[in-house]
């Protein structure tokens, strides 16, 4: 049991820390199943993929699929051949992993009908695959034994999710979002001397900036480079003609084989999320260097 719990949830571990990470810094995932790289990162990036709107629950999933992967790790290796204690911890571990994963396919079913979230389902999968496993390698008794300390600990953690990340109703399910008219975001900050220069070296050298009008990490970006700057700024907008389910973004956007937005492409060089101008104006130095 501990080697087959061991390997998930280490995988567990690797795929929520990634999609902490990315939270954490911002940045779009790649979501090269779901299609439609739009639908896998509103779902990632909705207000159910943060507690109280701050820490990012994938962070805390990776924490407590690290956790189960330690306790399988130590019953593994343990002198005692029963590995009680460490049993124990894989259980409660497994219990918290299997009553989250539970409430966020609530949410996918009843918030985001239609819509795929690989890395969710993922997740869902190994959890469910560490459930199956303690439960398929542990005595009858057992498994009576930690029953209802499993079940409350699993209904404290649903309740915990219900309060910190917000409570769907499945009746209001069909009045989820479904069109979003296309709407230019205002652009307020004023544009500095350096904004105004990197936006004509961008031009220049041909770069484009890939996004949509209601992605929020495209307007910071914007919003870096001011008002005045977004009179040449090298823009492309994916969704020109607004948003709805099972529309396609336009074809350039299609073409440029986008995972996220924003997306910068300079040269063959791909940038992938919010870019600083030393990293914008590294991109220009090195294809100016292959240019010249």
């Amino acid at each position: 049991m501990f080697k087959a719990v061991g390997i998930l949830s280490g995988l567990g571990m690797l795929e929520t820390g990634y999609l902490g990470l990315m939270s954490l810094l911002n940045q779009s995932v790649v979501c090269p199943v779901a299609g439609d790289t739009a639908s896998c990162n509103t779902i990632l990036g909705s207000e159910y993929a943060m507690l109280w709107d701050t820490i990012p629950l994938s962070v805390l999933g990776s924490i407590t699929y690290g956790a189960v992967a330690v306790s399988a790790w130590w019953g593994l290796t343990s002198e005692n051949a029963t590995g009680v204690l460490q049993k124990k911890l894989v259980m409660a571990g497994s219990a918290l992993l299997l009553s989250t994963s539970a409430y966020l396919a609530y949410i996918l079913a009843t918030v985001f009908p239609g819509d795929v979230c690989p890395w969710c389902l993922a997740s869902i999968s190994l959890s469910l695959g560490i459930a199956a496993s303690i439960v398929a390698n542990t005595k009858q008794q057992e498994l009576e034994d930690q029953a209802m300390p499993g079940a409350s600990l699993m209904a404290a953690t649903i309740l915990f999710l219900s309060l910190s990340l917000g409570n769907p109703d499945a009746s209001e399910a069909g009045s989820r979002i479904t069109r979003l008219d296309y709407k230019e975001p205002v652009i307020t900050n004023q544009s500095s001397d350096r904004a105004l220069a990197l936006v004509a070296r961008l031009r220049a050298d041909g770069a484009k900036m890939f996004g949509a009008f209601w992605c929020g990490h495209c307007y910071e970006q914007k919003q870096d480079f001011g008002s005045r700057a977004m009179e040449d700024f090298p823009y492309v907008e994916c969704f020109p003609d607004g948003w709805a389910q099972g529309v396609s973004m336009a074809s350039a956007c299609k073409e440029a084989g986008l995972n996220g937005f924003p997306t910068w492409i300079i040269g063959d060089e791909k940038l992938e999320g919010e870019q600083s101008f030393d990293r914008l104006e590294a991109a220009l130095d090195a294809l100016e260097g292959v240019q010249k």
